[in-house]
């Protein structure tokens, strides 16, 4: 996950499966090595727009939300923000 954008990509675009091969014969480096890269400035969906693309809005907008939104379930996603909290903690205070 990217939280910047890629130089000189399709507007808008915020998934690509990506491949390394090599540049004089073109041909994969190795066929099962791949790269997924979500790029989260360039998700500009908003709450009205989301079915399936939940998880990336919540992920991009996560510093900047003080609530869950409506559309989240909270018996699932309401225990993100008791799970950053505890994240927080010193290691000792963890393992208390």
């Amino acid at each position: 996950m990217l939280e910047f954008e890629l130089g000189e990509t399709e507007l808008g675009k915020y998934f690509y499966d990506v491949a390394l091969y090599f540049k004089l014969s073109n041909h994969a480096f190795y066929e099962k090595l791949d790269y997924t890269l979500l790029v989260l400035p360039n998700f500009k969906k908003n709450e009205a727009d989301i079915k399936m693309d939940m998880w990336l809005y919540l992920l991009k907008k996560m510093s900047k939300l003080d609530k869950i939104p409506d559309f989240l379930d909270r018996r699932v996603w309401g225990l993100i923000p008791d799970i950053c909290e505890v994240e927080k903690l010193a290691l000792e205070d963890k393992m208390a």
